[in-house]
């Protein structure tokens, strides 16, 4: 779920957009070429704007939810500020300005991502640990050549952007879904956090995953009336910066655990 402010206001717009990378390139060496002849590729979409929107061409109704606006400090023009915050299920409309963040919305935007693979969802990563995978043509591919193994049963855990330095994840002897251990960089270098899981997948062709933005996309933006002014800094304060998220195998999104460092 990405978490967004969406007002059809005027003005000022800014989007500040927290990110996900994974780590460092680390294979299992023990799984081998497999038994199945057959190389995994993955076949790759996002869950984004086009996930949102009708067969007739128009958004779908997603729930918003609108927080109590609170009165800023000082007068603009002889009027008080108030900052009305509305929660939405959604990406913004595309031609809204964005800067700083990077968000992704198609496949098509995505960078290398990494995949840990399982024969057994609830056991180790024993056939692949924090692998890079790149687009090739139509498919995403390992870095490295990897073949099915034989007739078992694969769940994967991927993780996108890869090979972000504010990222650790836990390591190929625990048991279980990955937990990934995150901490929020500068505006500049934020980018587009998603996860994905396909859990049990017969041997395929190409193994599908769909990715889901986990983190949150902040806007802001000034009503259309606002009194004539030069704004300039928008900034939000002590907001905690660090956290571990663990990827559910159903593949939904799930909460934060977060620490108290703030930023």
């Amino acid at each position: 779920m990405t978490l967004l402010s969406r007002k059809r206001l005027m003005g000022l717009s800014l989007i500040a957009l927290v990110a996900f990378s994974a780590c460092t390139d680390d294979t299992d060496g023990g799984r081998g070429t497999g038994a199945g002849g057959n190389g995994l590729s993955f076949l790759v979409s996002t869950e984004g704007t086009d996930a949102r929107t009708r067969a007739d061409g128009n958004r779908a109704d997603v729930t918003t939810q609108y927080l109590d606006p609170v009165e800023l400090q000082g007068k603009l023009g002889g009027k008080s500020l108030f900052l009305q915050a509305e929660v939405t299920d959604g990406f913004p409309d595309e031609d809204q300005p964005m800067t700083r963040g990077t968000q992704v919305s198609s496949s098509a935007g995505m960078k290398a991502f990494a995949v840990s693979a399982y024969s057994d969802a609830t056991g180790k990563p024993d056939y692949m640990y924090n692998v890079k995978v790149e687009p090739e043509k139509n498919v995403w591919k390992p870095a490295e050549e990897i073949s099915w193994p034989g007739s078992k049963k694969l769940s994967f855990y991927a993780w996108h952007p890869y090979g972000a330095d504010n990222l650790t994840v836990t390591g190929k002897e625990t048991e279980g879904a990955p937990t990934l251990t995150y901490t929020i960089p500068e505006a500049s270098e934020q980018l587009d956090l998603m996860t994905a899981v396909n859990i049990g997948q017969s041997e395929t062709s190409t193994v599908p995953l769909t990715f889901k933005h986990v983190l949150a996309a902040v806007k802001f933006v000034a009503n259309a009336d606002f009194p004539a002014c030069t704004v300039k800094s928008v900034s939000l304060k002590g907001v905690k910066c660090k956290g571990s998220y663990t990827c559910p195998s159903d593949g939904t999104v799930a909460d934060w655990t977060l620490d108290n460092e703030t930023g």
